[in-house]
């Protein structure tokens, strides 16, 4: 298809042009302050094909199998890509190195029959900054992105994919750092904020998910390597209403997910760790805040009201050892923790608090029994054990020797330490 030239091109329309690469411009050093409507390639790129910087233009509707907008340029800015297409990937670019303050919106990538149709906005870039990505369709991967190393201060809305990744796609093993974005209403098969298929490598800093949804997994994150500093709200999925198989979890917000099935708030199934965040007011049939599947170890966290059919706050059925250490857990409803680990393996609980009802299932047994005081002067308190209708252990205290007393109410409960064993 040629190759670069120095040329600068400005203040130009491109309509209803086409060719086999770069319906409206094939190489150009410059390309500023343009508009390209209906351009048609046969393959790269229907607006551009190869520019160094394209600064203040508009794409709309122009087609190409690869980057329906632009395909190849170093640095794209204040542009907007809308209701472009790309029949393999890059419905509104693809392979740019540089994208900042640009919008993308209902762009889409694939066709029926074809193999691929990736990046429904944009298909493999190095860096995305203050970019706007809305209602853009992919039909295998990343509805609104697929692949970009570096992702800051952008937002995702109602983005679509039948695969994975509704907002954003990561398919390599590279590190892919996500930064200060906003993921509303998007949709996927897998993760319907952010899907990676192969590879747990994306740090999630400082971002917000609300209203994503997954029909499999992940109705927020779908196999992440960390999530830092996050808040997911209302998102939905059959496992995962929050996240699914995230290695670790820190100083976040899993608020009002639903599952269907397990894992309201968490679903997982890899190895994590869990530490300083808040899991309150989840649904799913098993699991309202977690459902664990892998060894895990949960550090200073708060799982409060968390709603389901069995273990409100913790749904354990993995033959790992996994811990609860300096975590709150408050609930009205039926069934706290459950442990259903059938191995020789141990679900450890560490000065933890249990505030109101506190509930293990019947497949467990409580190597140190609780102590129930009813008297905050009783010297020498009495243990206390019983079953509830449905063949849970329920046991209560208010306070021991070596337990913080907090609270007033009798049916606060306290451990230092309990070993949750399979019988």
């Amino acid at each position: 298809c040629g190759s670069n030239q120095d040329s600068v091109i400005l203040n130009c329309i491109f309509t209803e042009n086409s060719g086999f690469c770069g319906a409206g411009i094939n190489n150009a050093d410059t390309v500023t302050n343009c508009t390209f409507t209906e351009n048609n390639a046969d393959y790269n790129g229907g607006g551009i094909y190869i520019a160094n910087t394209v600064t203040n233009c508009t794409f709309t509707k122009n087609n190409a199998d690869y980057g329906g907008g632009v395909h190849n340029a170093t640095t794209v800015s204040n542009c907007d890509f809308v209701e472009n297409h790309g029949v393999l990937w890059g419905g509104g670019a693809s392979d740019v190195v540089n994208v900042t303050n640009s919008t993308f919106t209902k762009n889409s990538a694939g066709e029926r029959g074809k193999l691929d149709g990736t990046g429904g906005g944009l298909h493999n870039a190095e860096i995305v900054k203050d970019c706007i990505f809305t209602e853009n369709t992919a039909r295998d991967y990343g509805g609104g992105i697929n692949d970009a190393d570096t992702i800051i201060n952008c937002t995702f809305i109602k983005n679509i994919t039948s695969t994975d990744g509704g907002g954003i796609h990561n398919a390599t093993s590279k590190a892919v750092n996500i930064t200060n974005c906003v993921f509303t209403e998007n949709v996927a098969n897998n993760g319907g904020g952010i899907g990676n298929t192969y590879a747990w490598s994306s740090i999630v800093t400082n971002c917000i998910f609300t209203k994503n949804s997954a029909e499999d997994s992940g109705g927020g994150v779908s196999k992440v390597q960390l999530v830092s500093n996050c808040i997911f709200v209302e998102n939905t999925a059959q496992n995962g209403g929050g996240l699914y198989n995230t290695i670790e979890i820190s100083e976040c917000t899993i608020e009002k997910n639903v599952a269907s099935a397990d894992g309201g708030g968490i679903y997982n199934g890899h190895l994590t760790l869990l530490k300083n965040s808040t899991i309150t007011n989840n649904s799913a049939s098993r699991g309202g805040a977690i459902y664990n599947n892998a060894e895990i170890s949960i550090k200073n966290c708060t799982l409060v009201d968390n709603v389901s059919n069995s273990g409100a706050e913790f749904y354990n059925i993995v033959d790992d050892d996994s811990e609860i250490i300096n975590t709150i857990l408050w609930n009205s409803g039926r069934s706290y923790i459950v442990n259903e680990n059938t191995g020789s393996q141990v679900l450890t609980l560490t000065n933890c608090a249990f505030v109101e009802r506190s509930v293990f299932g019947s497949g467990t047994t409580i190597e140190k029994k609780p102590i129930y005081i009813s008297d905050f002067s009783a010297s020498h308190p009495s243990e206390i054990v019983s079953v509830d209708n449905v063949g849970h252990t329920v046991f209560k205290l208010k306070a021991t020797d070596t337990a913080l007393i907090h609270g007033g109410v009798s049916t606060d409960v306290y451990s230092t330490k309990l070993e949750l064993h399979a019988t």
